[in-house]
């Protein structure tokens, strides 16, 4: 593309021109009426295109054509320019640009160097502008516009008081962009032009934007070009707002690695259970159909293709990042997908009841969710907050993880405050308000600080960097609703983790193991569990910290952003073995890529999109997976966990029985 810019360079006479004519030369005023004349611009054209034609001939440029591409030209851009979306809020909240704007005569006239701040922005930035005027004292059907730069707008009663100034041109977004872009390359020790001369190069383009129709072609080719090639490792919204379409330059497949992958965490096993009640009747398009009655949106993946149908609105934008995150995983092992057509769920509770379904043959119908039970048949997918909760401004898990390792360094975990930690939302369920009982009083001290996260939510969650809440031997891990999300942050921090009893599991933590992993805690005598855990881990420090670190080792290790990608392969390759019909794209789906879920996102959204844009295709071939538990296996593994479950209850009854036998002899 270096070479292309070059040649245009020295081709074009749009640079020399912006160079020697600024805004505050004397001679622009009758640069700019004679570049806009027909008749003195005839010469000048045909003398332009002999050049061209020239260079051609002679193989010093090439044309758009000769280089396979297909470019939108002017001609074909024969409606008028749609007005850009104008929600410039980089920021959580949401808040727009307001801009000042004088009125008069039923018409607001604007000084030029306000004309040329909005029209920088329009150009530059790919948005128009929001104006702050009174709508009361507008009269119904006039303009609000600025005479020098071209922009207006008619006057809606319905708006509150902010109009949208856009563009009246005839000439695509594209070629104005692209045309600045060149006419800015200075060579000087500034290296731009000033925001004088960049007004008046775009007050020149929008007065005499048909006089450029001739290199439009061209031009339109630079401006995906460039795009493409800069924009491979990251998004390419400016060729999807172009086309809106998903870029086909990105590698369809990667070549298999030389070297032999991991072998997958022992967790991974648990795929071939979820999916075992299907394995003798297949997934048949019924089925599928069957899950859509709770089913937020439709997955189809045919030949390396991913699509969405999307039917309702999910809790905040679980499904947005949910897709997402698909959309990464097709961008980490691209065409290495199967054919395959299914249902997500993005509520809480599992809803397919084994009971419903237990004889061969009843056909449960496959839907995916963020959690499942012992009762259930919902099949366990990874969860959105692995890309990020913008609504928590919880960051993606990359990130997160970068975070509280840093914040594991603060303090070690002998100089942690020797207590149980836990904040959250004690509202959603009554074993958190439960839990809130075990609060240290006046009168009572469990070894537990409990915190409400309502003040927190009211504050926006600002104070929600989870890097800085390592600050306690003991965290304390209770469900909500459902599972929580909560979980893999609180295991995270190096502190032994006091685990409430388990209603529901999400998808790694059937590979857990208590007294290994976590401390168990009862669900029916929680305060009295929690005072018991405390003592214990403080009168056995090392034991307690071994605990700590293994569990937090498998958040690190075995939970890092590249096994949920491996799980989410997986998973879905197993299911895919599955299909017993070939699947087609549905009538209201749209094809899933990164730019078209991103590009139209705003604020923390899209900030967390690009934090967790994986870059390319994975280095590495997929971990390999280990055969599926036999049910001797899976019997011997739960009898394990619950022996040592009960193990850790005994204790606690002695324990207790010590204590009630010292106040007895008081």
């Amino acid at each position: 593309m270096k070479g292309h810019e070059d040649k245009l360079m020295k081709i074009f006479w749009l640079r020399p021109a912006f160079k020697r004519y600024s805004l505050r030369s004397p001679s622009w005023a009758s640069f700019n009426k004679t570049l806009c004349s027909s008749y003195s611009l005839l010469p000048f054209l045909i003398f332009f295109l002999l050049v061209v034609a020239l260079l051609v001939l002679t193989g010093q440029v090439d044309l758009p054509l000769e280089l396979g591409e297909t470019s939108k030209t002017v001609g074909e851009d024969a409606a008028e320019l749609e007005v850009r979306q104008a929600e410039l809020d980089d920021s959580a909240d949401g808040a727009s640009i307001a801009t000042p704007i004088a009125r008069g005569g039923g018409s607001g006239g604007v000084p030029s160097a306000q004309c040329a701040t909005w029209i920088m922005q329009i150009l530059l930035e790919g948005e128009s502008v929001r104006v702050a005027v009174d709508i009361d004292e507008i009269e119904e059907g006039s303009e609000v516009r600025c005479e020098e730069c071209g922009l207006a707008t008619d006057v809606d009663h319905d708006w509150e008081d902010e109009v949208k100034l856009g563009t009246k041109s005839s000439l695509p977004n594209s070629v104005f962009d692209t045309l600045l872009h060149y006419a800015a390359l200075n060579a000087s020790s500034t290296g731009r032009m000033s925001a004088d001369e960049l007004y008046a190069v775009a007050a020149m383009l929008r007065r005499c934007a048909t006089s450029y129709n001739l290199f439009g072609n061209y031009v339109s080719y630079s401006y995906i070009r460039s795009s493409r090639e800069n924009s491979i490792d990251g998004l390419d919204c400016a060729a999807w707002n172009y086309t809106k379409s998903c870029p086909r330059y990105y590698p369809v497949r990667r070549q298999p690695s030389a070297n032999p992958p991991p072998t997958c965490p022992d967790y991974f096993r648990w795929i071939h259970e979820d999916l075992r009640h299907w394995r003798q009747t297949g997934v048949t398009k019924d089925m599928v159909e069957k899950a859509r009655e709770t089913a937020h949106f439709r997955l189809t993946i045919l030949d390396g293709k991913v699509y969405v149908e999307n039917f309702r609105q999910s809790i905040q934008t679980r499904a947005l990042f949910t897709v997402w995150g698909i959309a990464q995983l097709a961008r980490t092992y691209p065409g290495r997908l199967p054919d395959l057509e299914l249902m997500f769920d993005c509520d809480d509770r599992p809803v397919v009841e084994a009971e419903r379904f237990g004889v061969p043959d009843s056909s449960p119908p496959p839907l995916f969710r963020y959690c499942s039970d012992w009762r259930s048949l919902d099949i366990v997918f990874p969860d959105w907050s692995f890309w990020g909760w913008a609504e928590t401004n919880i960051k993606p898990w990359r990130s997160v993880l970068k975070d509280i390792k840093e914040g594991n360094k603060k303090a070690k975990w002998e100089d942690r405050e020797p207590y149980a930690y836990w904040k959250g939302n004690p509202d959603v369920c009554p074993w958190r308000a439960d839990l809130m009982k075990c609060n240290a009083t006046p009168q009572t001290d469990w070894n537990a600080r409990l915190y409400n996260w309502i003040a927190e939510s009211q504050q926006g969650y600002k104070q929600s960097n989870l890097g800085n809440q390592c600050t306690h031997r003991y965290k304390i891990y209770i469900e909500g609703w459902a599972w929580s999300v909560s979980e893999k942050y609180i295991f995270a921090c190096d502190s032994p983790v006091l685990l409430n009893t388990l209603r529901w599991h999400d998808f790694f933590i059937r590979g857990m193991v208590p007294q290994h992993h976590y401390w168990p805690v009862r669900d029916d005598d929680k305060c009295r569990s929690l005072k018991f855990a405390v003592e214990w881990g403080n009168n056995h420090t090392k034991m307690a910290k071994s605990i700590g670190e293994a569990g937090s080792r498998f958040i690190h290790e075995d939970l890092k952003m590249e096994y949920v990608y491996d799980y989410m392969f997986h998973l879905l390759n197993e299911y895919g073995k599955l299909m017993k019909y070939k699947p087609s794209v549905p009538a209201g789906a749209v094809e899933l890529c990164p730019e078209s879920v991103a590009c139209a996102a705003r604020g923390i959204w899209r900030k967390f999109m690009e934090e967790s844009l994986e870059k390319g295709p994975s280095e590495s071939d997929p971990c390999t997976m280990q055969p599926p538990y036999n049910p001797q296996e899976i019997l011997a593994f739960n009898e394990g966990k619950i022996k040592r479950t009960k193990q850790v209850e005994a204790w606690e009854n002695q324990y207790w029985g010590r204590q009630k036998r010292k106040k007895q002899r008081l």
